[in-house]
This record gives C-alpha cells, structure tokens and sequence, in this order.
C-alpha cells in the first residue's frame, strides 16, 4: 500500500504548477503518490506533469471547481494518508518525513497540520502562519463545529 496519496487540483496554473510538482520530488519521504486532478486547463497542463515521475497520476475532468476536483483526487486516493497540496504551494524537503511520522507515532490522531510561509512575492517579509493560527484559531473553528479532531 501506497503511505501517502497526494491531491494537487489544478486549473490553467501552467505557470506555477512545476515548482508545486518539483518540490513533491525533492521529498525525503519517497513513498507518495501525486494524483494531479486537472480541472479543465486549456493551458498545457497534462505536457509539463505527465511525463515527470511514475508515481503521478494524471486525472482530467471538465471544469468543475476545485472542491470538485478534490473529492475526484480523494475517490482515486490509495494511500493510507491523504494530504492535499494547492498548485501555487511548495514543500521543504522534509514536510512528507515529518507528518508522517507524526501521524505512525500517534494512531489516536486522524490529522495533522503544520506552521506554513506565506511569501506574497512583492519582496515584503514573508508571512509566518505560526502557532496562534494553528493551536488557537484552527481549535477555535473545531470547537465550533463540534469536531473531535
């Protein structure tokens, strides 16, 4: 079985979907698969990604919206995890290493998340989605909607 299947919806994001797909195969973690959902691009998508690596799986479907496209890419999923990646995000080499981990060394959790960088590429400092996003926003809007999670 499959560790980790990857969910990357994308539509006509040609110009930013190789750093996405890039930063997947620099994982330390190899055990993935990268299910692209193309939402319709009419941009040439499927020739920059389809080619790249054995593991990604390419899957076209007319243009729905992302929320469509990631319940196509969970339905297609095999992995025993399942982590969702936007086609403008990237990686550090150890994000798949980490969560994954996390996540064998605690089985009573059924999710995980991370501190992020938000780089708005205008040369202005990068923003840093520390621990109050995460420990008291995030556990905020659980508790709202009566997670457990």
């Amino acid at each position: 079985m499959i560790e980790v299947s990857i969910i990357l919806p994308t539509f006509n994001r040609l110009d930013v979907i190789g750093r996405a797909v890039a930063s997947i195969l620099m994982q330390s973690h190899q055990d993935w698969e990268l299910i692209v959902v193309d939402d319709g691009s009419t941009d040439g998508t499927r020739a920059r990604i389809e080619s790249l690596d054995p593991r990604i799986r390419y899957i076209e479907q007319s243009n729905q919206g992302v929320y469509v496209a990631r319940n196509t890419g969970l339905r297609a999923a095999r992995g025993r995890f399942v982590t969702f990646m936007d086609s403008d995000d990237e990686w550090l080499p150890h994000f798949l290493a980490l969560t994954t981990a996390f996540l064998n060394a605690h089985p009573d959790r059924h999710w995980v998340t991370t501190e992020f960088v938000e780089d708005l590429g205008d040369g202005s400092r990068p923003i840093l989605h520390d621990r109050h996003d995460i420990g008291v926003l995030y556990d905020g809007f659980a508790r709202a909607i009566r997670s457990r999670a």
